[in-house]
């Protein structure tokens, strides 16, 4: 459906017009929130001075706040005697209230970092799709860009090239591409119900397999022939697609702005680390289903003359827990 929307002019302009405007509100919400924080750290600042043990708590808080909130929280903030209730001075200057302190500034920081790259980003989109609107209707067949700095290479060949590529190819190419995507989904979504089907082989990746693989089910045969070339090409591609698959919904998910992926290096540590985790975790559990697909892996397929693969010979197969090993383990991957 993305690929499809890509093709969608009309569709991605008032898409890039929404999240402008609601990157816009989140962006003066977050720096608005970065701003109030920072009245605390200047007060908790002017609280601690030098002498005090827990000054280089405080100095390490305020080496997290940008200089532009600095300077805009030097101006203007209320003496110690006005604060009153749970952001007290009193209760900021423990270790404590610090601690808490110092992860919000980090965490209010990353957000108002991470918002305001996106909505620059959408911006930049929001006038690309603007250009290719108005370009649509063109008369004389040349792109003409709003920000001559944005050009593609194409236009330095032909302004003609760039408006064919941009107005009549990609738009058509992307739906192209989506349609190829949806045909793939089917098939593997058909082979992930079908292949338990030994015979008559139901699962398409298995006959495909076969096709390149003659010795797979005769390993004494004579004339067994397999094209690992093409088993290899084509095992990658389908992995491939099933873990694009598999990773891009989750990817998506966010938990209360945390652990998702953002784009332009805006992701956080915490999320990077929580993502490469989840990935590591899922590649075996992928490859095994792929086994299954493919009918390689003699415990979902019952086959006791199959050739092991090297990677069952060394991660084993699904089947740790018994009671659960012939039906959970084979159908929860659809």
């Amino acid at each position: 459906r993305s690929f499809w929307n890509k093709g969608r002019l009309n569709y991605q302009l008032q898409k890039a017009y929404y999240q402008v405007a609601k990157l816009r509100s989140d962006m003066e919400e977050a720096k608005e929130k970065l701003e109030d924080v920072f009245k605390d750290v200047k007060l908790v600042s002017e609280r601690i001075r030098y002498n005090n043990p827990n000054r280089h708590c405080v100095d390490t808080i305020l080496g997290k706040c940008p200089d532009d909130l600095a300077r805009l929280g030097s101006r203007g903030v209320d003496d110690f005697e006005d604060y009153t209730g749970e952001g007290h001075p009193s209760d900021l200057t423990s270790m404590s209230g610090l601690v808490s302190l110092h992860g919000r500034v980090i965490k209010l920081s990353r957000n108002a970092k991470r918002t305001e790259g996106q909505y620059k980003e959408y911006l930049s989109m929001a006038i690309e799709y603007e250009d290719l609107e108005e370009n649509k209707h063109s008369r004389t067949g040349v792109f003409i860009s709003s920000v001559p700095s944005r050009r593609s290479s194409l236009h330095s060949i032909s302004p003609r090239l760039e408006w064919w590529w941009r107005i009549r190819i990609r738009p058509v190419l992307w739906i192209v591409i989506s349609v190829l995507f949806t045909l793939t989904s089917v098939s593997i979504l058909w082979s992930e119900v079908t292949f338990f089907s030994q015979s008559p082989v139901l699962s398409l990746p298995a006959l495909i397999v076969r096709g390149f693989s003659h010795g797979a089910r005769d390993p004494d045969a004579s004339d067994a022939k397999d094209d690992y070339a093409a088993i290899e090409l084509f095992s990658i591609a389908c992995i491939g697609y099933i873990a694009s698959c598999a990773y891009y919904p989750i990817y998506k998910i966010r938990l209360f702005n945390f652990y998702y992926l953002a784009a332009n290096h805006q992701t956080d540590q915490g999320s990077l680390l929580f993502n490469a985790m989840f990935l590591s975790r899922v590649v075996a559990p992928l490859c095994l289903n792929f086994l299954g697909l493919i009918h390689m892996d003699s415990h979902v397929s019952g086959s006791n003359g199959l050739r092991q693969t090297a990677f069952t010979d060394t991660m084993g197969h699904l089947d740790v827990i018994p009671f659960i090993s012939k039906g959970f383990y084979i159908y929860f991957p659809i």
